[in-house]
């Protein structure tokens, strides 16, 4: 797929870390096709091996052509689902542990969010789920990672910027 994708000219792609229905995923629990799941009994602090070396392959792969990833690690599709942290903490925990992870593939562009509608009546102060996604960037840029990060807010208008949460935490519309 990756070498057919390169051939063709494509040199990004989207990637959401855990998957679900609605991103393309084959279940709602972030298992793969063959049924690898990403966490064992749902604890996203405890990593199965299996899948996050298949998913560091990919991205080396990708990386080996050209390709880049914008890399979902938390998306609005999978939190609550697959994603369900126990605190706003362990979210800043998943943060700092997936970009020590994928901190030698070159190829990364950090994006949270993914159709995301904030669940809020104030937008500047932020709803529950953005505080863990802001966690997971804290935790990221803990690590001393500096790769773009930016937010995929819901349609119809999907500006990072015009969210008074995000404005100043992304570095890209």
């Amino acid at each position: 797929y990756l070498e057919t994708r390169a051939e063709q000219g494509f040199n990004a792609m989207i990637v959401s870390l855990i998957g679900s229905e609605a991103n393309g995923g084959p279940s709602d629990d972030g298992a793969t096709y063959d049924g690898v799941a990403p966490f064992v009994e749902g604890d996203i602090l405890d990593w199965n091996p299996d899948y996050w070396q298949r998913v560091h392959d990919y991205l080396e792969l990708a990386a080996s052509r050209g390709v880049t990833a914008f890399l979902y690690p938390i998306d609005g599709w999978t939190i609550g689902n697959a994603f369900s942290p126990d605190s706003e903490g362990s979210c800043g925990e998943f943060g700092a542990r997936v970009a020590e992870y994928f901190a030698d593939l070159p190829n990364i562009v950090w994006v949270m969010g993914g159709d995301y509608f904030p669940a809020t009546d104030d937008l500047a102060e932020g709803s529950d789920v953005d505080h863990c996604m802001d966690n997971a960037l804290r935790g990221i840029r803990s690590t001393g990672d500096i790769r773009p990060f930016s937010m995929q807010l819901g349609y119809d208008k999907s500006i990072s910027t015009e969210n008074p949460f995000w404005a100043a935490r992304v570095d890209w519309n």
